[in-house]
């Protein structure tokens, strides 16, 4: 595996949208598990998820969103591996 670079991104408009809905999408889910019914909270925060999953690919080029995918699976964090696919 590579070192991660430590290269600032270029953000525009799009691209902002881009990481405030990966942003948005895991204070959601994290916020979500405190409901306190049990499965309730996982069945929300999941959903969340997936609809600011949907809005992220709906956002990113083709490009871009593979950039993105590769990254989501060694970067645990979203919005990180947002950002780290937009330094490549």
């Amino acid at each position: 595996m590579e070192p991660l670079k430590l290269e600032r991104p270029t953000l525009d408009e799009r691209k902002m949208r881009a990481v405030r809905h990966a942003l948005a999408g895991e204070i959601v889910s994290f916020l979500a598990g405190f409901v306190p019914i049990p499965y309730v909270g996982g069945l929300v925060a999941g959903q969340i998820g997936d609809l600011h999953s949907a809005e992220v690919a709906d956002i990113l080029t083709p490009v871009e969103l593979r950039q993105y995918m590769e990254a989501d699976k060694r970067i645990p964090s979203n919005t990180l591996a947002m950002l780290y696919s937009f330094i490549k």
